[in-house]
């Protein structure tokens, strides 16, 4: 299950799955950051789980680092619309339509001028489409405060 939830993480999805304080969301990621060159900064992670779509190049590259541990960025910037499709559908039962809907909407829409920018368009747009068939958005939870 933390696959999963990471994945949905590096997408910008990950509200789908349950709601989770950015505290939790950035542990989620931790392991697989730690996989990545150059190592993500704090704030790469807070971009990541907030979705925050003006981000620097580093957050760009970091999802690009996380995309590519799930095989979900093939050789010319596109998503695997299959792969995407089986992994997200371990998390929401029954789109199997609709995410193969998404993958196709993205690779269509986004251009391939550098596989981080690329990586970050594909995540931003996924997001859009799920809400535009409008797939519950959970907010983020905060943090407790000790």
């Amino acid at each position: 299950m933390k696959n999963i939830v990471s994945l949905l993480i590096a997408l910008g999805s990950w509200q789908f799955i349950e709601a989770m304080t950015e505290s939790e969301a950035i542990g989620a990621l931790e392991g697989f950051g730690d996989k990545c060159e150059p190592k993500p900064n704090e704030d790469d992670y807070k971009n990541i789980v907030r979705n925050t779509e003006d981000v620097p190049q580093s957050t760009k590259c970091f999802r690009l680092c996380l995309m590519e541990q799930m095989d979900l960025i093939v050789d010319n910037c596109k998503l695997d619309g299959e792969k995407l499709t089986d992994l997200l559908t371990m998390a929401f039962d029954g789109k199997e339509e609709e995410t193969a809907e998404i993958a196709n909407h993205c690779n269509l829409k986004v251009e391939c001028t550098d596989k981080c920018d690329a990586a970050h368009a594909h995540s931003m747009c996924i997001l859009n489409q799920m809400k535009i068939k409008k797939w519950p958005l959970p907010e983020l939870e905060e943090d407790s405060k000790q």
